[in-house]
């Protein structure tokens, strides 16, 4: 799940002028915003930068996988 329409809707965006602004194309807008697709880390970062915003407001399962994963480590 992820919060790029909500931010992109917010900001008077459409998904080409987002697309523009991220150098990527208007379909790949579209695949993120629906999970089709998930954004490579760099976009993800571009991405939460454009919107000034952690990148965890936009990508809210980032702190949790991530989280989780460091928790694993320890246990073995």
């Amino acid at each position: 799940m992820n919060r790029i329409k909500e931010y992109r809707t917010r900001s008077h965006l459409t998904q080409q002028q987002l697309s523009e602004k991220l150098g990527v194309s208007i379909s790949t807008v579209y695949q993120m915003e629906k999970g089709q697709k998930i954004p490579s880390l760099r976009n993800a970062f571009k991405l939460a930068n454009f919107f000034n915003v952690p990148i965890e407001e936009i990508f809210p399962d980032f702190k949790r996988r991530t989280t989780h994963k460091k928790q694993e480590s320890r246990v073995g």
